[in-house]
């Protein structure tokens, strides 16, 4: 009898083992998923940024050459500097 009480007592012991080790194993993985799932985010973030860019670069390269010249004066001279006036 104490021989089966001692194989019962181990197998539980066991099994209370493998069940932590499951979890630790279980916990770990989520917080790499986690960490992937940030991952991911940032990359998508960074993507979205360089397609805006790219975006706004083609914007630009669709005005004409002639439409260059007709520049405000205000986008060349600061606000800090008096501007001749215009009649």
């Amino acid at each position: 009898m104490n021989i089966l009480i001692s194989a019962f007592v181990g197998t539980l012991l066991l099994m209370a083992g493998l069940l932590w080790w499951q979890t630790n194993r279980l916990e770990t993985a989520q917080a790499e998923l986690a960490t992937a799932n940030g991952y991911l985010s940032a990359c998508g973030g960074r993507l979205q940024t360089v397609l805006d860019d790219v975006r706004s670069d083609n914007e630009i390269d669709a005005i004409p050459d002639s439409a260059l010249r007709d520049v405000p004066a205000h986008w060349l001279i600061p606000d800090e500097i008096d501007r001749p006036s215009q009649n």
